[in-house]
């Protein structure tokens, strides 16, 4: 096996970092946080193979500010439409599945009214069909023409 030396932070020692990646799914994680940072611990279980393997990681004071920042865009995303865009930070409309919006090949994604107006004016052949919200797929396919 292969090692890495990378150089600690100034007060720590050079240590060596095995050319070691591990493949697999997350199924159970824990993590504590203490004066320095915090700590992940994480099993991961390879469906090849079978094969459990548990990994420890410190995490610095700006590391857990990063994943912090990270965690609140994720959880900001979670709150809108599946249409909702990255690109477009407007909060939703309404209900996030008061319309379905389909694809030509009818793939759907569900959406407020606002953001399905906006993906169906994004895509060729789409229609919108009411979903939780009666009379959505008219206003939204006025609002895309």
């Amino acid at each position: 096996m292969s090692s890495l030396t990378h150089s600690a932070p100034e007060d720590g020692p050079v240590f060596d970092v095995p050319d070691v990646q591990t493949y697999g799914v997350v199924y159970k994680m824990s993590m504590q946080a203490d004066s320095r940072g915090a700590v992940l611990l994480a099993y991961t279980k390879n469906p090849e193979t079978g094969q459990i393997t548990r990994t420890q990681l410190r995490i610095d004071l700006a590391g857990v500010a990063y994943l912090r920042g990270r965690l609140d865009r994720i959880t900001a995303a979670d709150e809108r439409c599946q249409s909702a865009r990255a690109e477009d930070p407007t909060p939703c409309d309404g209900p996030r599945d008061a319309v379905l919006i389909l694809s030509r090949t009818n793939t759907g994604s569900y959406g407020c009214e606002r953001h399905g107006a906006a993906l169906l004016a994004s895509i060729e052949g789409g229609r919108p069909v009411s979903h939780s919200v009666a009379g959505a797929a008219i206003r939204v396919h006025r609002a895309a023409a």
